[in-house]
């Protein structure tokens, strides 16, 4: 079954992972994706869990942190352009490279294109077509330079991603995605077909009034889903009989994101309606938006509830360089250490 798209994440938050910034159009650079101020030249990332805890622990207490790679180096405008591994096993401790990025440049110095070698298999495996606001094409290739997949982007005034279109290895249409952002009443439409099952949706944001809807069309053109929220809260879900699941009810999860990484986590099934199966509630760092602290409830399993803790060191760049996760759970007990994560950090000389 399609999956329904998470309310409160935008199509840029989901693109900022391969989406570079030009300085003069103020977008976040590739170092300022990866939570990097300054400079930065080169980092490379250690982690030392906790050999108390098993692994089956660490993961169920692990939250997400920004971590882009353990090794990476920028150019001195914030292009990525190599990234790696570390070899823990090895003594000392080596990185083992991964990728490298060649940039290509125009006349006044603005990359327009980069080409992603993969050191393991000994050629280029992507090319990325830039414009002032990011990528406008991207290809997948394959061995022989054979494209595998391309995926095309278009752009407003502001940057926004307004066309989303995806090929496949045949040049055939899979999927297309249009925003229109109405900024007049602060409100965004979307639209998304799916063209290998047919699939589609239509989902409304009003900023002005804190609602969403959503309305899910099959591949005959009827609807089978709706839902709609209004201050983060789901407030109706239907789903139409016919959709199935194989042998199980059909069900959607669906994450809504209030504020600040404030949010919950919802099941919603087409005879129970939605239940709440995570709560997340986040405190930050002053202005470098590091959390500090997470609260994570499970209403329906409180002994899977934990408070996670993060210890911070800062360099004279205001970036970490070394980060303490501290977790309070049932399993692990108070303010437990799960792992410590140290960078080094190189900067350009200014």
């Amino acid at each position: 079954m399609r999956r329904i798209l998470e309310p409160g994440v935008s199509l840029l938050a989901l693109l900022s992972f391969s989406t570079p910034a030009f300085p003069q159009a103020h977008f976040r650079t590739d170092a300022e994706e990866g939570g990097l101020r300054g400079p930065v030249k080169i980092v490379t990332s250690t982690v030392e869990r906790n050999p108390a805890i098993s692994f089956l622990e660490a993961r169920n207490a692990n939250d997400l942190f920004d971590f882009p790679c353990d090794s990476c180096e920028y150019t001195r405008d914030g292009f990525l352009i190599r990234q790696g591994v570390l070899k823990e096993t090895a003594s000392p401790v080596q990185v083992d490279e991964r990728e490298t990025t060649e940039l290509s440049r125009d006349a006044n110095g603005q990359v327009f294109q980069r080409s992603v070698y993969s050191l393991m298999q000994q050629r280029v495996i992507r090319i990325e077509t830039l414009g002032p606001f990011g990528p406008t094409e991207i290809r997948d290739l394959g061995a022989g330079a054979q494209s595998l997949a391309r995926e095309t982007y278009a752009y407003d005034t502001k940057g926004r991603v307004t066309a989303d279109v995806k090929y496949g290895v045949h040049g055939e249409l899979e999927s297309e995605e249009y925003d229109v952002f109405d900024d007049r009443n602060d409100s965004e439409e979307m639209r998304y077909v799916d063209l290998e099952d047919g699939a589609s949706y239509l989902q409304v944001t009003d900023h002005l009034l804190h609602t969403i809807s959503f309305t899910g069309f099959g591949a005959d053109g009827a609807q089978d889903a709706s839902w709609t929220s209004k201050d983060g809260q789901i407030r109706s879900f239907w789903m139409s009989p016919v959709v199935t699941e194989g042998n199980k009810s059909a069900a959607e999860s669906m994450y809504f994101d209030r504020d600040n990484g404030n949010g919950d986590s919802l099941n919603c099934e087409r005879e129970t309606g939605c239940s709440v199966t995570l709560q997340s509630h986040r405190e930050y760092l002053d202005d470098t938006r590091l959390p500090t602290r997470i609260e994570s409830t499970y209403p329906a399993i409180p002994a899977n509830n934990r408070v996670t803790e993060i210890e911070y060191v800062f360099d004279a760049h205001r970036n970490w360089t070394t980060r303490r996760v501290y977790v309070t759970s049932a399993a692990l007990g108070t303010h437990t250490l799960l792992r410590t994560e140290v960078r080094k950090i190189t900067y350009y000389a200014d």
